[in-house]
């Protein structure tokens, strides 16, 4: 990308790391989506770096590199054809961990949860939970069944604590199928 205005370029995840840096500054008003998502507090999205494009006005959730913590991928959180609100990740960008950016190597373990929602919810609840989550991360996968080999130096050494979904069996065209959370 190049931009003829300011004469700033670059590749793909520039152009992330810069649409988020202007969102992220851009963004003043959290509530809206905090009540929505059922989250106790509107800065917790400020922490996870959830904010407002400044282009389409979605919001935005970056996922990042789990070896540079950098942010390298970016979710708009949208309504699919269904009408459902979802979240899509940047085409041609592999999916990233989300709650990185808040994660200190001194913590012994990582309580790893199912969508940056999940991740976000328990994250609240550090200072409620007291020692148990006083010394560990809260992080989030895209999904119990994505998972990169990419990051496993990141949970070098650690205690990790799945926290996927408690998805229920389901039949499709007679056959049973295992529930995902436990299959991932």
């Amino acid at each position: 990308w190049h931009c003829f205005v300011c004469d700033a370029s670059g590749n793909l995840t520039t152009f992330l790391r810069l649409l988020w840096k202007n969102s992220d500054a851009a963004t003043t008003d959290y509530s809206e989506l905090a009540s929505e998502r059922k989250l106790l507090y509107p800065e917790t999205l400020m922490h996870w770096g959830v904010c407002r494009s400044v282009l389409t006005g979605e919001w935005l959730v970056p996922g990042y590199g789990a070896s540079s913590g950098g942010l390298n991928q970016l979710s708009r959180y949208i309504k699919d054809s269904s009408g459902k609100h979802r979240l899509f990740a940047t085409p041609g960008v592999g999916q990233q961990l989300y709650g990185v950016n808040l994660f200190s190597k001194e913590r012994r373990a990582i309580y790893l949860c199912e969508g940056p929602w999940d991740g976000m919810a328990l994250w609240e609840l550090r200072a409620a939970a007291g020692q148990l989550l006083a010394g560990g991360n809260v992080l989030a996968s895209p999904g119990c069944n994505v998972f990169q080999e990419s990051w496993l130096p990141l949970f070098a050494d650690k205690q990790v604590i799945l926290l996927y979904d408690s998805d229920h069996p389901r039949s499709h065209k007679g056959r049973t199928i295992e529930p995902a959370g436990y299959a991932g």
